[in-house]
């Protein structure tokens, strides 16, 4: 994976809509890549850092992207919502303590929210 995050685009079955499939993966932004041009846009930035050393996650619903934040600098894990249309955040939910519960060795693979 580059440091830009790029080798290793987030996206699921929501993802896909209005001929575009949405992702987050580089630059701590969702994008946006025509399906049928291929052209890529950004869309808006979000609090998540992706690197080789961390890995924020990224699901979408129909109306959100919702990131478990890992900024990869001790501070503890979020849950942040964000409209898909105007990135404006939604909600934040701070999960206090869990960051400890995690060795060096084990990161974040993923995580679920309600459709």
């Amino acid at each position: 994976m580059r440091d830009d995050g790029t080798g290793l685009p987030q996206l699921g079955s929501a993802s896909i809509r209005k001929g575009a499939i949405e992702w987050y993966g580089a630059g701590n932004a969702i994008f946006t890549t025509d399906l049928k041009t291929g052209e890529t846009t950004h869309k808006f930035n979000v609090e998540g850092h992706t690197s080789q050393a961390s890995s924020s996650q990224a699901v979408f619903t129909p109306s959100e992207v919702v990131q478990l934040v890992d900024n990869n600098d001790g501070s503890d894990y979020s849950i942040i919502a964000y409209d898909r249309d105007t990135g404006r955040e939604v909600s934040r939910t701070v999960l206090p303590g869990l960051v400890d519960e995690f060795s060096n060795d084990l990161i974040l693979r993923g995580f679920a929210v309600r459709p």
